[in-house]
């Protein structure tokens, strides 16, 4: 054979050994690359699957809390808004009250203590009178 045919050859062959030994050590590369993956694997669902639990568990306890405040809230405004109306009819009671004392009754226990005052006045009068004259009322 032609010696650059043999050296040919021989590089040739070197090339292709190292073509395998480098497939090799690729897929040495990749088992070990799957066994940290599954480590990894492992790993996570190990330490991260209590804490995304802890977070479901969380979210579930927040979304409760959010019904229970709106619930509450809409008992607050039906209490308020029951007792706003009862105010209303108690002052609406209240200045109806005061509006018929105002016009009917207290009218008249003016007129009962105006004719009163003045009775008692006449009469003071009167009997200012007659101890001045030195007559007693009856004599």
């Amino acid at each position: 054979m032609d010696r650059p045919l043999l050296i040919l050859a021989i590089v040739l062959c070197f090339f292709a050994l190292f073509q395998v030994i480098l497939c090799i050590l690729f897929l040495a590369q990749l088992a070990l690359l799957a066994k940290k993956t599954k480590e990894l694997a492992e790993v996570v669902k190990k330490e991260v699957s209590p804490v995304a639990h802890s977070l479901d568990r969380l979210i579930g306890d927040v979304r409760d809390i959010s019904e229970n405040a709106k619930f509450q809230l809409r008992r607050s405004d039906q209490t308020l808004e029951y007792v706003h109306k009862g105010l209303l009819q108690a002052t609406d009671g209240v200045v109806k009250s005061v509006s018929v004392l105002s016009t009917r009754v207290l009218p008249a226990v003016n007129t009962t203590y105006a004719t009163a005052y003045g009775i008692y006045k006449g009469l003071r009068f009167f009997l200012d009178r007659q101890q001045r004259k030195g007559r007693s009322f009856g004599s």
